[in-house]
C-alpha cells in the first residue's frame, strides 16, 4: 500500500512541475527536455552510464534517458511508457500545467514563484502599486505646462522629427513624452482615469477587508452562520425539549408581528406587552 502512495505522490509531483510539457510541440520544449532521437519531450528515467563497449558504468553517477517519450507519458516505451499505467490522459487535469505550458524562461520561473506563494492571496502588494500610480498621476498633471495653441504643438513636434542628433526611437519617445504632457488634471480623458483608479483601488480595500473579516469571523455572514450554529448547539444539549418547542413558537410569532423586519421589533415587543395587559 505504502509503493501506491509514494507511486501516486511521484506521479502528482511529476505532473506539478513537468506536466505542461507533455502537451506542447517540441520546438517549445526547454533544451534539455528535448529528446535526443527525433525530437519530442525526453525520457525522465534516470538510467546508468555506458562505456566504449556498451556495458553499464553502476558506480558512475546516473544519467537521463535521451529516447523520446511515448505520447502522453513521461517515458519512453522500454521505460514502461507503452503501458496505461505510464499514461496520464484524463489524469492529467492540473490547470497549473496548462498555464504554466503558455510562459517560457524567465515568465515560466515567475509563474512558477506566484503558484508556490503561500501569500499570493495578499493583495496589499497590488493596492500600494495602484496608490503610487494614481499619485504618481496626479502629481504629473499638476505639473504640466499645457500649450493650447495647436500651431505650436505642431512645431514642436516637427522640431523633434527633424532633430538631426535623436535617432527614430529616441524621437518617438520625445513626442509621446511631450503629447502626455499636454493633460491637464481637469481634462475630461484624465478624470475618467483617475476615476477608474479610484474605483479599482476601493474594489480591493473592500475585498481584503471582507477577506479579513471572513477569517476572523466577526459580524460577517459566516460569523453570524458560525454563531447561530453554536447558540442552536447549546440550547439542545442544555435547554429540555418542551421549552425548545416554546422557543420556536415565540420566534415564529415574533418573525410574523415585525414582517421580517428586525428594525420592527421594539414596536413588536409593545404591542406584544399590550396584548399580555
Amino acid at each position: 500500500m505504502s509503493n501506491e502512495i509514494e507511486k501516486d505522490d511521484r506521479q502528482k509531483r511529476m505532473l506539478e512541475k513537468h506536466g505542461w510539457k507533455l502537451d506542447v510541440p517540441a520546438n517549445m520544449l526547454p533544451d534539455n527536455d528535448k529528446a535526443s532521437f527525433g525530437g519530442g519531450l525526453r525520457c525522465f528515467r534516470n538510467v546508468c552510464m555506458r562505456d566504449d563497449f556498451g556495458n553499464k558504468i553502476k558506480d558512475s553517477p546516473r544519467i537521463r534517458c535521451g529516447s523520446p517519450a511515448i505520447k502522453g507519458s513521461f517515458y519512453c516505451k522500454k521505460h514502461g511508457g507503452g503501458n496505461t499505467n505510464a499514461l496520464v490522459h484524463g489524469k492529467r487535469a492540473l490547470s497549473s500545467s496548462l498555464y504554466r505550458g503558455a510562459f517560457q524562461s524567465n515568465l515560466g520561473t515567475l509563474f512558477d514563484q506566484f503558484l508556490n506563494d503561500p501569500m499570493v492571496n495578499d493583495l496589499r502588494p497590488e493596492l500600494a502599486t495602484l496608490r503610487t500610480v494614481l499619485i504618481k498621476f496626479i502629481h504629473s498633471l499638476n505639473n504640466t505646462e499645457k500649450i493650447d495653441n495647436s500651431k505650436k504643438k505642431l512645431k514642436i513636434m516637427k522640431n523633434i522629427i527633424n532633430d538631426q542628433v535623436l535617432n527614430p526611437e529616441e524621437k518617438f519617445i520625445q513626442i509621446k513624452e511631450f503629447c502626455n504632457r499636454q493633460s491637464l488634471l481637469t481634462d475630461s480623458e484624465s478624470v475618467d482615469k483617475i476615476g477608474y483608479l479610484c474605483d479599482t483601488i476601493a474594489k480591493i480595500t473592500e475585498r481584503m477587508a471582507r477577506i479579513q473579516n471572513k477569517e476572523q469571523f466577526t459580524l460577517t455572514p459566516d460569523g453570524l452562520k458560525l454563531l447561530l450554529r453554536c447558540i442552536v448547539e447549546l440550547i439542545t444539549k442544555y435547554v429540555p425539549e418542551n421549552q425548545i418547542e416554546e422557543i420556536k413558537r415565540e420566534l415564529v410569532q415574533l418573525s410574523v408581528r415585525t414582517n421580517g423586519d428586525l428594525k420592527n421589533i421594539k414596536s413588536a415587543e409593545i404591542v406584544q406587552e399590550r396584548t399580555d395587559g
